[in-house]
């Protein structure tokens, strides 16, 4: 998450160096969308902002970075999807590691970002958020208190944990992202694990109340070491694709699993 935030700096000072010389040419490509990141900030995290402009230029939002309440850890950190859009495109809810937290921010009409709630994430380093209506899922990391937990997000952009919805994990499950698939219906979450395995990869078929429910068999061993970032397929979230990290340069992976209705991998 650090590395990606530190290129990310880097590709805006060269894009306002390109400003200075080529305005008229970012001039005539319309804003089309914003990129946001969560920069992982030792001490005071932050989020930084970017109009996305048509022609796939970026230009940082004006008053970005933004306040994100809690604390980075300012060092990389094992996390995909430590930041996460609600569907209404209305808030950001950001993972803040240094300080065991999650924050949800305001995203205003210009894309720039108000800081509306702090809460606890209920377990150690919070690494990966997952966003479904109003339904909330972090995954915990730090060893001691290893978890993926929920929160409930209310129209007025504030968390509220849901009772009894911590799944606890062992202190080297090390997950590294949590996801909805199925229109909600079913959580994932990838088990980075040791470097030298084994590696395993949790799903739960999510109930009416926000709590989850292990699948038979979960969890289910990955096909190869350290899955790590994940995605449902758009046109079909039966499918589920999980990227493979650790066996090592040169032989990283994906692997394709066929989602059940009982979210059996």
């Amino acid at each position: 998450m650090h590395r990606i935030v530190r290129l990310g700096a880097l590709g805006a000072a060269a894009a306002s160096l390109i400003l200075g010389t080529a305005s008229s040419a970012l001039a005539a490509s319309p804003t089309s969308g914003h990129v946001y990141v969560n920069d992982n900030t030792a001490g005071r995290n932050s989020v930084s902002g970017f109009d996305r402009h048509a022609d796939g230029s970026l230009t940082p939002i004006a008053g970005s970075p933004f306040d994100a309440g809690g604390a980075g850890l300012g060092t990389p950190t094992g996390s995909a999807g430590a930041i996460a859009r609600t569907p209404d495109g209305r808030y950001l809810v950001a993972a803040d590691p240094g300080s065991d937290e999650v924050s949800v921010l305001k995203v205003r009409p210009n894309g720039s970002l108000r800081l509306v709630d702090v809460q606890p994430s209920n377990g150690s380093t919070p690494v990966s958020v997952a966003i479904s209506g109003s339904l909330v899922y972090v995954a915990n990391t730090g060893a001691g208190d290893s978890n993926y937990t929920g929160f409930r997000l209310n129209a007025g952009g504030h968390l509220r944990a849901i009772p009894g919805s911590t799944f606890p994990l062992p202190d080297d499950a090390l997950p590294g992202q949590v996801l909805f698939g199925a229109g909600g219906h079913v959580l994932v979450g990838t088990r980075v694990g040791p470097a030298a395995g084994p590696s395993f990869i949790d799903s739960f078929v999510v109930g009416a109340d926000g709590r989850l429910t292990a699948a038979p068999g979960s969890p289910f061993p990955a096909q190869r070491i350290g899955p790590f970032g994940s995605a449902f397929r758009p046109t079909n979230t039966s499918q589920l694709f999980v990227s493979n990290a650790h066996d090592g340069p040169g032989a990283g992976s994906v692997s394709a699993y066929e989602v059940a209705g009982d979210a059996t991998l």
